[in-house]
């Protein structure tokens, strides 16, 4: 064999394992979605709410605002994970779970985006600040911590604080699996909710019979 076809042979074997290389499929990964649903044994309104209330897309602290899912060990590391990850950024799937509670609760005529062809009567804005899988305990806890701002517009078109609630909800995990993680986030989301929809009753009617 000449030299010459040593080198194509060479080329064409080198060609071969990076084409190869190229359609291997990526590492198997694993999606999850934040998701709760409002219990029947609590009674929604029974006739129609009124005012329109637009629920911003949550913002989140810049260390969680990813798909990956985010865990804190001993030592400060941090580590977020490849394989496991949210379906959608974690901003997107609190508000949409936010908004589907609070229709589903009755007390305002129509909840939606702040893009919504309605002007809203009171705005709902928050913020994730916690978000991750803590083992800086030894056992893993699951950690969720927000705050959340109900705003009025008053005559002069500022914005009103009307409530303000902050939540930091934790759980203990029985194992390391991510199934049980997210189910303790779900069940920690729950919680903020059912006491969100509370106080929200409480300051409703006031806020919406008294202009500022």
């Amino acid at each position: 064999m000449t030299s010459t076809s040593r080198i194509l042979v060479l080329g064409l074997m080198l060609l071969t394992v990076g084409c190869a290389t190229l359609s291997r499929p990526d590492p198997d990964r694993r999606h999850y979605m934040l998701q709760v649903e409002r219990p029947q044994i609590l009674q929604a309104e029974s006739k129609p709410g009124e005012g329109v209330l637009a629920v911003r897309a949550f913002r989140v602290a810049s260390a969680y605002d990813a798909k990956g899912i985010v865990t804190i060990r001993s030592g400060g590391r941090v580590e977020s994970d490849f394989y496991n990850q949210f379906f959608l950024l974690p901003g997107e799937m609190i508000s949409s779970q936010v908004r589907q509670w609070l229709r589903a609760s009755g007390m305002f005529a129509l909840v939606s985006n702040l893009g919504g062809l309605k002007a809203p009567d009171m705005i709902l804005e928050g913020i994730v600040q916690e978000l991750y899988r803590d083992y800086r305990t030894g056992s893993p806890q699951a950690v969720l911590a927000m705050q959340i701002l109900l705003l009025r517009s008053d005559q002069f078109g500022a914005m009103d604080v009307v409530l303000q609630e902050n939540y930091r909800q934790v759980r203990d995990l029985p194992d390391d699996s991510i199934q049980s993680l997210v189910g303790a986030w779900n069940d920690a989301l729950e919680h903020v909710l059912m006491d969100l929809e509370d106080r929200l009753r409480e300051v409703m009617p006031a806020s919406l019979d008294n202009p500022l």
